[in-house]
């Protein structure tokens, strides 16, 4: 088993995920921002499935060989500066200021833990 899937095995991912690999885990980020940007409406509890999602690929990029990094970098940032206009800004984490600190999340870096989308259901938590 290579490093990307044995990372995603030790953080208790679901197979198909340790499975799917890196590959996986971009292929559903990619369709998390074409549903933003389509405009569909978003439900927090998945929605911030999908963050965790965007986090975990995030932190399968750092331990990542160089030349598996080097080969999806173009694609994930490309999908990142999609979604970006599509995001309002959040005071705070949409996860809770507690829930930053105690995960260390950081505005700059985390980015997506502090952005929500536009269309989002009634009574989003995180407005």
């Amino acid at each position: 088993m290579d490093v990307v899937r044995n990372y995603l095995q030790r953080l208790g991912c679901p197979d198909f995920v340790v499975q799917g690999g890196i590959a996986r885990l971009i292929e559903r980020w990619e369709r998390v921002v074409a549903s933003v940007v389509a405009g569909q409406e978003q439900f927090e509890d998945d929605y911030l499935n999908d963050m965790d999602g965007r986090g975990i690929l995030e932190e399968v990029l750092a331990v990542a060989p160089p030349i598996e990094r080097n080969l999806w970098s173009d694609r994930i940032a490309a999908a990142d500066q999609r979604i970006r206009s599509h995001l309002l800004p959040t005071r705070e984490c949409i996860w809770g200021k507690e829930n930053a600190q105690s995960r260390g999340y950081a505005r700059e870096r985390d980015w997506w833990y502090f952005h929500r989308p536009r269309v989002v259901e009634p009574g989003w938590s995180a407005l």
